[in-house]
């Protein structure tokens, strides 16, 4: 038996069937009822399809199209929707569950599908290690803590290009800002400072050797 006969064989216990569509019964109303679990999503319409298929009720190549329909489906919305790899990871089983359930086709020589079917399990492998270096690195990116707002440029040096007299322009990571001299001190173009705070589209600094000072005056202050 070839793959697909293999697995309409393993389907087509009744025991089995009957399981099968249980689960994707439970899956299907456990979805509608609390969203968000991603893997009854999946699960269920996989199972409702191959209990079905097992039961005689989908004959030919249909269940095969819907399978790959759903996986390709599924995946597409791993791309939109962090389910960090459930719907992608349960694409990917549709999809070459699909692949497999293809009835064979009399004019083509049985090394064809041996081949095809060793051609869908190593897409299969590939596509499954693709979607977890992606959800990986998007797992990554969550758990560093972005800055941003007004402590993004905190304690950051700047270089002047136009006179802090008080106010004039500074470089700071290859943007140019308004700044101000935090002490009313002119600090001449070319000199680097360091960024004290931030106040809405203008930076606040002060020497790169008088910062700490000033720093130390406002704890005085305080």
């Amino acid at each position: 038996m070839n793959a697909n006969e293999k697995l309409i064989h393993v389907v087509s216990n009744p025991m089995l069937a009957m399981i099968l569509l249980m689960l994707g019964i439970y899956g299907l109303i456990i979805g509608f009822h609390s969203p968000g679990f991603y893997l009854p999503e999946i699960a269920g319409p996989i199972s409702l399809i191959l209990g079905l298929t097992g039961m005689g009720l989908f004959q030919g190549s249909l269940p095969a199209v819907l399978l790959i329909l759903l996986g390709v489906g599924s995946i597409a919305a791993e791309l939109f929707t962090p389910t960090h790899g459930v719907l992608g990871v349960g694409g990917l089983i549709s999809m070459i569950l699909g692949i497999l359930y293809f009835p064979a086709e009399p004019l083509m020589p049985q090394r064809w599908f041996s081949v095809f079917n060793a051609a869908a399990l190593g897409v299969g492998i590939g596509g499954a290690v693709f979607v977890a270096m992606v959800v990986l690195g998007v797992s990554r990116l969550r758990r560093s803590k972005p800055v941003h707002g007004e402590a993004e440029f905190q304690n950051a040096t700047a270089l002047v290009v136009k006179e802090l007299n008080p106010g004039g322009m500074v470089r700071i990571k290859g943007e140019i800002w308004q700044a101000f001299s935090i002490d009313g001190h002119t600090i001449p173009e070319g000199e680097k400072v360091k960024v004290l705070e931030r106040q809405g589209m203008t930076l606040m600094a002060g020497r790169m050797q008088t910062t700490g000072n000033e720093n130390r005056k406002k704890g005085d202050n305080k």
